[in-house]
């Protein structure tokens, strides 16, 4: 939608967007996606997924030249993160035991110059128990049953939304 925000990249840059998803259940599958426009002028988005102890489970690179688009919900387009960027499928993000928190960072930060003013893009952030692309990763057979889940559906955390953080120094 509308409400996005963006930072110009930089090299080392340290600008950060949080999002923070609580309440969730140890051992669940939780599918993450984000939304964005494309646009010209934008590039390989540095995320980090961590959970609340300050782990990290996975960092990745999304191209924000085009606009998210694995699937649709509700009009807006919505782009999987994936939990193990080696493998060809979408696999989910599972806490440990203990955790009950799972941390969506965006950075503009970047390891090489760039050669012109490129842009990364902050809006939404979606959390789902079931994979909403269709795209992930076929369960290990008997597939274990999950324990109960504290919400009936998916979760968005948009920009400015509670849970949504510009973070101190960006």
């Amino acid at each position: 939608n509308s409400d996005y925000r963006y930072r110009q990249v930089a090299l080392g840059g340290t600008d950060t967007v949080e999002w923070r998803f609580t309440g969730l259940v140890p051992g669940q599958e939780y599918f993450l996606s984000a939304s964005w426009k494309g646009a010209p002028y934008r590039i390989d988005a540095p995320f980090t997924v961590s959970d609340g102890g300050g782990a990290t489970l996975e960092q990745l690179t999304v191209n924000q030249v085009e606009a998210s688009d694995d699937f649709f919900a509700d009009d807006i387009g919505w782009e999987l993160l994936d939990a193990d960027t080696s493998t060809p499928e979408i696999d989910p993000f599972v806490l440990d035991a203990g955790e009950d928190t799972l941390i969506v960072q965006l950075s503009n930060g970047v390891t090489a110059s760039p050669d012109r003013a490129y842009y990364v893009v902050a809006d939404a952030v979606r959390i789902d128990t079931s994979d909403p692309g269709g795209t992930a990763a076929p369960a290990p057979s008997p597939a274990p049953v999950p324990p109960p889940t504290p919400t009936t559906g998916p979760l968005v955390i948009d920009n400015g939304d509670p849970g949504f953080e510009v973070l101190p120094g960006s």
